[in-house]
């Protein structure tokens, strides 16, 4: 409310030198009763997203992935994999559980693959999560570059 009153006074404020723009200038001032500089300058917010066809807007800030559920498909891929690339996984689960790498190691996927975000290993290697509407992760995929669908 304070940003509109300086918005919208403090150009002409600046011109004519009144310090109205001075950190130490307290605009509430001009509104005795702080409930009456609110009803003299509403909020409302128009939630257009869908006349634009833009999904909701709820962000989430990830900064670890605690507990990921690896569905049947993940599972199966899983198993048909080298020990090592099997151990590669688990210590990277390990590790979202405590932080996500920054990119490129850990980022949001794009076109046919949006909803996913991609988790890369080692050697080209990488796996396909992604949140569920009830806030968990799943693990979807696992394998090499080509085998994911990246090239």
């Amino acid at each position: 409310m304070l940003e509109v009153l300086r918005h919208n006074v403090g150009i002409p404020a600046v011109d004519l030198q009144t310090g109205f723009l001075d950190p130490a200038f307290d605009a509430l001032v001009a509104f005795p009763d702080l409930s009456e500089a609110q009803a003299s300058c509403p909020v409302y917010l128009i939630d257009d997203g869908a006349q634009f066809a833009l999904p909701p807007l709820a962000p989430r800030i990830v900064t670890s992935i605690p507990h990921i559920v690896e569905i049947n498909q993940f599972q199966k891929m899983f198993r048909k994999l080298e020990l090592r690339r099997q151990e590669e996984w688990l210590n990277m689960k390990a590790a979202l559980a405590e932080a996500v790498p920054p990119p490129p190691r850990f980022k949001k996927l794009k076109g046919q693959m949006g909803g996913l975000w991609g988790v890369y290993l080692r050697d080209g290697f990488r796996a396909h999560i992604r949140p569920t509407a009830k806030g968990n992760w799943e693990a979807v995929a696992i394998g090499s570059h080509t085998v994911m669908g990246h090239g």
